[in-house]
């Protein structure tokens, strides 16, 4: 598709979007801005603030395109004081000039896939879901697979870690018009990238032959330069490292997880006694999955505060 047929798109999809805004502004409900399918995460925080506040849920399509809706609405003279929330993720974007807008909330890490991949997560799933817990009767089992998962996180992190540096770097040349291909990031495979073992993560790319992992870049050249991002380097929790990444990774490592305390011996390795957990996790669906588990930032709980004593219209 054409730089020309992604901007009538683009402007396409926002009229539509507008439009939809302005039927649900007419119903007397308050519309609440989402770039994809996040709204499976904030929805039950959102309703936890917005008790008696009938709010209505738009996917914008892209984080672009959610400003871009802000931006038409603000300057509309019927509905520029309609009072609507917009929520956008980091990614690897200047985000600056989006703190001085009030009604915009941003993500403190890379996306809200982010928010699942949290020791604190793990260890609520683990008690809820695996009945296991630091003080019950399976506490040592709970020692060991928590050592496990810090350990195969950290694996991970290190692992995971030159991609996202290339992916930044690489974004910021497609700007500079340095290559003319896309990164089509939807398209990689997460197997393609790092082997996931309880214990143990394996790169399996190479960051040093990008056409390997993004095979539309048209013969650009591998610049040393290419893997340099000091704020990637020195992330040790993986809060600014790609949400989708670290969320594959979490729902893969539970699930094998899964299996071994589901399994009869000898087949189990890390629990020590055999009971069903029943947790499923979808990969087109784990935001909504285990949405009660993830993490609520102070930040977002402020801003949800902020917003849920205000009135439809200024």
């Amino acid at each position: 598709m054409s730089r020309v047929d992604q901007l009538k798109d683009a402007k396409s999809s926002d009229s539509v979007k507008f439009k939809e805004f302005m039927r649900i502004v007419a119903n007397n409900k308050r519309p609440v801005f989402f770039e994809g399918e996040d709204e499976k995460y904030y929805t039950i925080r959102v309703n936890n603030y917005y008790r008696g506040i009938d709010w209505v849920g738009v996917n914008a399509k892209g984080k672009t395109n959610v400003l871009a809706l802000r931006e038409k609405i603000k300057k509309h003279p019927r509905y520029k004081d309609i009072n609507s929330m917009f929520f956008v993720d980091a990614d690897f974007d200047d985000n600056s000039k989006l703190a001085a807008y009030e009604d915009v909330y941003v993500t403190p890490c890379y996306s809200v896939e982010n928010f699942y991949f949290s020791e604190k997560v793990f260890i609520s799933i683990l008690s809820a879901e695996f009945g296991v817990s630091e003080f019950n009767e399976d506490s040592e089992c709970y020692r060991t697979v928590l050592d496990l998962y810090r350990e195969t996180v950290s694996q991970y992190i290190e692992a995971i870690k030159p991609f996202n540096c290339l992916v930044y770097n690489l974004k910021n040349k497609k700007k500079e018009g340095a290559f003319s291909g896309g990164l089509n990031l939807s398209d990689i495979k997460f197997e393609s990238l790092v082997d996931v073992n309880v214990g143990s993560v394996t790169k399996v790319y190479d960051e040093f032959n990008p056409q390997s992992i993004f095979n539309k870049l048209n013969g650009y050249e591998i610049d040393p330069a290419d893997h340099n991002a000091d704020f990637l380097q020195q992330d040790s929790n993986g809060m600014k490292l790609r949400g989708k990444q670290n969320l594959e990774f979490f729902r893969r490592f539970i699930e094998k997880l899964k299996n071994d305390r589901n399994s009869r011996e000898p087949a189990r390795v890390f629990f020590s006694r055999r009971s069903t957990v029943r947790i499923t996790l979808t990969k087109d669906n784990i935001l909504s999955d285990i949405s009660q588990y993830a993490d609520t930032p102070q930040c977002l709980q402020d801003f949800l505060a902020k917003f849920s004593s205000y009135k439809l219209a200024a």
